[in-house]
């Protein structure tokens, strides 16, 4: 879900992806979110190996954040079962959370030593064990862009 109340339904579902290869450990990329049971019911079920989350709290100045707050990330980091990585941030005006500032609270939290927070252009190499078997993803029905995806396309795209 990319927002809540109207701005949330105007930029409709979002989509995360989780990639599983044999031999490697797995990747859940949450994509552009805000915190829902849906995704906490889908790290639950998969056990992610490492989880790629965008984490620059992005507000559109109306209706709340489009991306997880600080509060969702601490939330999110809590209930992952192994690392998790930060991107999008610093990276847009509307995206107000710092790298420090992620930073300095993950540390306060005592969740710094599972987070990863890389620079622009910072290349990392992970070097994770697959230490559960992975889990085959269970379908619901499936979310279709509805009027909302039509609205915007026509009559909010610049």
């Amino acid at each position: 879900k990319h927002g809540r109340g109207l701005l949330g339904w105007l930029m409709s579902p979002s989509s995360g992806f989780y990639l599983a290869h044999p031999e490697e450990p797995s990747v859940y990329i949450t994509g552009d979110s805000i915190l829902t049971e849906t995704i906490l019911e889908a790290i639950d079920r998969l056990k992610p190996d490492l989880l790629i989350v965008p984490a620059g709290s992005a507000n559109m100045g109306i209706g709340g954040n489009i991306l997880f707050s600080v509060d969702e990330l601490v939330t999110l980091v809590q209930h992952a079962p192994k690392d998790v990585l930060f991107n999008h941030l610093e990276s847009l005006d509307h995206c107000p959370t710092t790298r420090a500032g992620l930073r300095e609270r993950m540390q306060r939290e005592g969740l710094s030593e599972r987070v990863w927070i890389p620079e622009d252009g910072e290349e990392i190499s992970f070097t994770m064990e697959k230490t559960t078997p992975h889990i085959a993803p269970q379908t619901k029905a499936q979310t279709r862009p509805g009027f909302q995806k039509w609205f915007t396309s026509r009559f909010m795209a610049v």
